[in-house]
């Protein structure tokens, strides 16, 4: 769809633009510098934008049905990556949540990944309520869910995002 990229494009320009225009008036770094980074995140917004149009025009919940197992696990080893991968100083207030690409010098946090994951299991998994077999997925779900939960919360420190997941949990189920 021509006119949507148009606009997402001419949108990361503009933010592009606006934080440009913020940390100039107060950052002690060069405005080529400062050009340099910012041009960087808006190469990878860029990326992540043509990477989600590809994934969108081939995404199926059979997939996810398929891969449910794997992609539990998958959760799961996206919320311990942050303890898994070497540190580099990203523990924030004692939460240890970030980790960074080395290439590009760009932090990320797995436990975003996780939660998307968590909504597409959770929405598969009440989709086949019907079928016989779901009250052992939803129990098993719902494992995952504390798990997860409690690597957020108590292993990674991250009260915020223990507490978005839990939400997130908790209107997929009202839902």
């Amino acid at each position: 769809n021509k006119p949507l990229n148009i606009v997402v494009i001419l949108l990361g320009l503009f933010g592009l633009m606006m934080q440009t225009s913020a940390s100039m008036s107060s950052s002690k770094v060069s405005a080529a510098a400062l050009i340099n980074v910012l041009g960087k995140r808006f190469l990878i917004f860029v990326i992540c934008y043509i990477v989600m149009q590809f994934v969108s025009n081939f995404f199926s919940f059979e997939f996810i049905r398929k891969w449910r197992k794997v992609i539990k696990w998958f959760i799961v080893i996206f919320l311990f990556a942050p303890l898994l991968l070497p540190s580099d100083g990203n523990s924030v207030g004692g939460s240890v949540a970030w980790i960074t690409i080395p290439v590009i010098n760009f932090k990320i946090q797995p436990s975003e990944f996780a939660k998307l994951a968590m909504i597409l299991l959770l929405s598969v998994s009440f989709g086949d309520i019907k079928d016989k077999d779901v009250s052992n997925e939803i129990k098993n779900m719902f494992a995952v869910f504390i798990v997860c939960f409690f690597i957020i919360l108590l292993v990674q420190m991250d009260f915020g995002s223990a507490m978005i997941f839990l939400l997130i949990t908790a209107f997929c189920c009202l839902i």
